[in-house]
């Protein structure tokens, strides 16, 4: 009878850690599904992250330029009104003198100098894994090739869900605006001057 109740006891212990073992399983698929989607999103951001630094740079210097010659325009006409409204009759300084002063002069837009830096190179060697769960090669790194597998054989394996592109209509458009998710968080706000 003891050995009844052994095999008994043995087989619900079997029963309750085969079904622990398939609910961790699941977990751990789902999981690596997550770091697989993740890893890649990841490993493309720094790129993404580049090319909009790139874009809205670009966008900046001509922006410059155009203060700069903003800045000497208005420089120089602040100079003239000068000249128009000069009025001391009893001065050695001219009107004509004035001008000529205004036609000659430099004006220093240093101060609208923009420091860009550089890029910085990615921190980290990325290699976005390119291996899902399911996949043979996957199968046999995590299951198949383990010395527990053929004692205790994995479940059917759980696939990582697909994401179908939304259906939409095609339509194209440029935008200069930051990198969408994960990276939207991290780009600064567009520029438009």
């Amino acid at each position: 009878a003891s050995s009844f109740k052994d095999c008994r006891d043995a087989s619900s212990a079997h029963t309750r850690l085969r079904s622990e073992c398939d609910d961790q399983q699941t977990v751990f698929e789902s999981n690596f599904c997550q770091y697989a989607a993740r890893s890649a999103d990841s490993c493309s951001c720094h790129g993404r992250m580049v090319e909009h630094y790139l874009r809205q740079s670009a966008n900046a210097k001509t922006l410059e330029v155009d203060r700069k010659a903003d800045f000497e325009a208005a420089s120089r006409i602040d100079c003239l009104l000068d000249v128009i409204n000069f009025t001391d009759r009893n001065s050695s300084v001219t009107k004509s003198g004035l001008l000529e002063t205004c036609q000659n002069a430099t004006f220093d837009a240093s101060s609208l100098t923009i420091v860009y830096g550089s890029v910085p190179a990615q921190a980290v060697s990325c290699n976005a894994t390119e291996v899902r769960p399911c996949s043979s090669e996957w199968l046999a790194t995590e299951y198949e090739d383990k010395a527990w597998s053929v004692a205790a054989p994995a479940k059917t394996c759980t696939p990582c869900p697909t994401t179908d592109p939304p259906k939409t209509t095609t339509t194209t458009t440029t935008t200069s605006g930051p990198p969408s998710a994960p990276c939207e968080l991290l780009a600064p706000q567009a520029f438009d001057g």
